[in-house]
C-alpha cells in the first residue's frame, strides 16, 4: 500500500512539474507578446518618423537627383538600417521607405530571433508665395504683355504704377536679406505717388535681386487684372465695386479678386528710376470667365527663408 501511495505522489509531482513548465512557457509567450511586440510597435513608429524626415529633407533638393542621397542620409541619421529613396518620373516628388531589423528578446524562446519593420512616406517640394513683393501696383495694361519693360518710379511720378500703403519692410537693416511683406489678406491699400521713405530698402532689395545675378532671382509685383482693365472697375475688399479712376488715396483696399501677380526681372534701380520686365502672370486663383486661364501662383518661388516641403502620403 505504501509503495502504491509513493507511486501516486511521484506521478502527482511529475504532473505538477509539467504544469509548472507549461505555465512558464505560457508566461514567457505572454512576455514575448507584451515586450517584443511593444518594441516592434515603437520601432514601427520610429521608422515612420524616419521616413517622414527623409522624404521631407529629400524634397527640399527637388528636382535635383541629390534628393535621393539627402533622403537616404536622413533615413540613416534617424535610425533606419536601410533607406530606399526614389524620385517620381516628373521629379516632383520623392518616395522613401525606411527599414530596420529589430531583435527579439523573450520571443527567442519560441524560435523568433528578429523582425523587419518598415514605413514609407512621399513628399513634394512646397512653393508658398505669401505676399513677398515690391510695394507697387501696376495700373497700365501693357505691362501684362510678357517681355514689356517699364519704369516703375521716377522723381516726379510713379509712372505706370501706384504705391501700396499696407506693407512691412522685413530685415530693413540687413542689406542682403531685406524684403517687403505685403498684407494681401487685407486687400491692397492704394497710395498715390512714390514710396519715398523706403529708397534704401528698395536699393537693398535690388542688390540681391537684380537681373544680372546668376541665376536670376525674380521679383513679384501686383497689377490690376485684365478684367479690371476691360471693365475699368475693381472689386474692393468690402465687396463693392468702384471705377479705377475714382479710387481714394489711402482709403480704398483693392481685393485680390481684381488683381494678378506679375513675375519680373529687376533690371535697373537708382534713387529716381526703377525698371522691371514682365516674365509671367498669375491670376491668384480668380480664373475670370472669358480670360486666359493663368496659373494661380508661382510654383518656382523660393522666398527669403528658402522653400519648404510637405508630406502627401
Amino acid at each position: 500500500m505504501k509503495k502504491q501511495r509513493a507511486k501516486i505522489h511521484k506521478n502527482e509531482d511529475g504532473q505538477a512539474l509539467i504544469m509548472v513548465v507549461l505555465a512558464i512557457v505560457v508566461l514567457m509567450g505572454i512576455a514575448a507578446l507584451v515586450v517584443d511586440v511593444g518594441i516592434l510597435y515603437v520601432e514601427k513608429a520610429n521608422m515612420q518618423k524616419a521616413a517622414d524626415a527623409a522624404a521631407l529633407a529629400g524634397a527640399q533638393d527637388l528636382p535635383a537627383n541629390t534628393a535621393i542621397i539627402t533622403a537616404e542620409n536622413y533615413g540613416a541619421l534617424n535610425g533606419a538600417h536601410d533607406t530606399d529613396a526614389n524620385l517620381t518620373d516628373d521629379k516632383s516628388k520623392v518616395e522613401v521607405e525606411c527599414t530596420k531589423t529589430v531583435p527579439h528578446y523573450f520571443a527567442r524562446i519560441l524560435g523568433f530571433t528578429e523582425t523587419e519593420v518598415s514605413a514609407s512616406a512621399i513628399a513634394e517640394k512646397q512653393y508658398v508665395w505669401e505676399g513677398e513683393g515690391l510695394p507697387f501696383i501696376n495700373f497700365h495694361e501693357s505691362f501684362l504683355e510678357i517681355g514689356t519693360q517699364v519704369e516703375v518710379w521716377d522723381k516726379v511720378s510713379s509712372g505706370y504704377f501706384q504705391s501700396i500703403e499696407n506693407f512691412d519692410v522685413i530685415n530693413e537693416g540687413v542689406p542682403n536679406n531685406t524684403y517687403f511683406q505685403l498684407h494681401i489678406e487685407d486687400g491692397l491699400q492704394v497710395k498715390n505717388g512714390k514710396v519715398a521713405n523706403k529708397k534704401k530698402a528698395i536699393e537693398n532689395y535690388y542688390n540681391t535681386h537684380k537681373s544680372t545675378l546668376t541665376p536670376t532671382p525674380y521679383v513679384y509685383i501686383f497689377s490690376l487684372s485684365p478684367k479690371a482693365f476691360d471693365t475699368e472697375k475693381v472689386i474692393l475688399q468690402n465687396g463693392s465695386q468702384k471705377n479705377i479712376n475714382d479710387l481714394i488715396n489711402k482709403s480704398d483696399y483693392v481685393s485680390l479678386k481684381s488683381l494678378v501677380l506679375v513675375k519680373c526681372t529687376f533690371d535697373y534701380y537708382d534713387d529716381k528710376i526703377l525698371k522691371l520686365t514682365s516674365v509671367k502672370t498669375y491670376d491668384l486663383g480668380n480664373d475670370d470667365v472669358g480670360y486666359p486661364n493663368l496659373p494661380d501662383y508661382p510654383t518656382d518661388y523660393v522666398g527669403p527663408n528658402g522653400s519648404g516641403s510637405q508630406l502627401i502620403e
